[in-house]
């Protein structure tokens, strides 16, 4: 049987380095590293914050590689009471919430010629299930190149995307990309902040990275090697 073939692309350091805590590290070329097991090779990278930084690298990953599933792991933000810190998150879609071309017709956080929300992988989101069962959290995730503290969350999120339960700044553009390419991709985010809580967000998803981007890196793994199962 032939080994899946997973890229892994995460923001910054802190995410790919929590894939890769008390494993193994070894280089595929330049900036690119790999885990290999019996059934699947998983590539790993980091692509950089928001969604300019994380589409060009996604792109030029893929130009190199040929791959069955694209992952996106890392951090985010709660939007729903249902999801707190320390949560592991799984996003069954992603969408925008700073795209607005409505002038074209549109829908809010719609790119032109694009879906609204893209939609996870089911395969690997079973996979994800049967990891981790109810002890992970799923829903939408939505992308914009904000950092959303208490200040500036903007309340049309809640009355024109349907449920939004996390938020973060490269999802929405990894799933974009994904859905040209015509690759399945699966989100995968540990919960770091609440922008709807009483304290400064920013220091504790600050304090809490660390500990969250370990906690993302042990469940992608393990997604892995669940999805490579089958």
């Amino acid at each position: 049987m032939d080994k899946k073939k997973i890229l892994v692309i995460c923001a910054q350091k802190e995410e790919f380095d929590g894939i890769f805590f008390e494993r193994e590290k070894k280089i595929y070329q330049e900036d690119i590293y790999y885990l290999e097991e019996d059934n699947f090779i998983a590539y790993v990278a980091t692509g950089g914050i928001g969604k300019t930084a994380i589409a060009y690298h996604l792109g030029r990953l893929l130009s190199v590689l040929n791959v069955d599933l694209i992952i996106n792991t890392g951090v985010a933000g709660s939007l729903s009471k249902e999801v707190t810190p320390f949560d592991t998150f799984v996003s069954t879609r992603a969408a925008y919430y700073d795209v607005d071309v409505r002038a074209f017709g549109y829908q809010l956080g719609q790119m032109c010629g694009q879906p609204l929300y893209f939609e996870a992988d089911p395969k690997a989101l079973r996979a994800a299930i049967n990891v981790a069962g109810d002890k992970i959290k799923t829903g939408l995730i939505l992308s914009g190149d904000n950092f959303i503290t208490g200040k500036n969350i903007p309340s049309y999120l809640y009355t024109d995307f349907e449920n939004p339960c996390a938020i973060d700044m490269e999802s929405a553009a990894v799933a974009q990309v994904a859905n040209m390419a015509h690759i399945p991709f699966l989100i995968i985010r540990s919960i770091s902040d609440d922008p709807n809580s009483e304290s400064n967000n920013q220091d504790t998803y600050d304090n809490r990275l660390e500990d969250t981007c370990i906690s993302a890196g042990r469940m992608t793994y393990h997604i892995i090697q669940e999805y490579s199962k089958r």
